[in-house]
């Protein structure tokens, strides 16, 4: 069992070896085609930094997967005895495989949060989505001593923001939540200033 990462590369089990890893991961056993693709990708260049979360939350969404089967949320259809999934659960195994990754001109890019792993919205997988996550959950403080805590006219877009969306509008809409961003959390588009 890994209990801890020495960087991306390296893993140290509950005996103290560290080992190297070497090459893409590779899935065994009874978890070969049972785990989502966004847990996946989350691996692909070696150990993340918040594997443990990852891997909780990996944990939670299976944990009520198995609540919802033993509610019997998947039912007998009873004019043909097939069995017929519960549209809620289908539709939250669809989203759980939805991947954060998205081409932008040849280069792959994580739309997922680098400090708590979710995509904010898995249907709208989107640089604004990301960023509006980034303004309200992590950064809403900082934005606020930079920006101000009220609303006022955007000279940029020339119209009036109210006070409850400010920090969102400066960090989502003009991206100003880079300034609290490590540069590889950065992502292509957004508008021009």
């Amino acid at each position: 069992k890994v209990v801890d990462r020495r960087g991306s590369k390296k893993v140290v089990t509950m005996s103290g070896k560290v080992y190297e890893l070497v090459g893409k991961p590779v899935v065994l056993g009874e978890l070969r085609g049972n785990v989502p693709v966004w847990v996946l990708e989350k691996f692909q260049m070696g150990m993340p930094r918040n594997w443990e979360e990852v891997v909780e939350q990996w944990g939670w969404v299976r944990g009520l997967e198995r609540a919802r089967a033993k509610e019997g949320l998947v039912t007998a259809d009873s004019s043909d005895g097939k069995v017929v999934e519960d549209e809620d659960e289908s539709e939250e195994a669809e989203l759980s495989n939805i991947s954060p990754m998205k081409m932008v001109k040849g280069i792959s890019y994580n739309y997922s949060c680098i400090y708590c792993s979710i995509i904010p919205r898995p249907r709208s997988i989107c640089r604004s989505e990301l960023y509006r996550h980034y303004s309200v959950r992590h950064f809403a403080n900082q934005l606020r001593a930079e920006f101000g805590k009220v609303g006022r006219f955007c000279g940029d877009c020339k119209k009036e923001v109210r006070t409850s969306n400010w920090v969102t509008h400066m960090g989502q809409v003009h991206g100003m939540v880079e300034m609290f961003l490590p540069s590889e959390a950065r992502l292509p588009g957004g508008r021009k200033q």
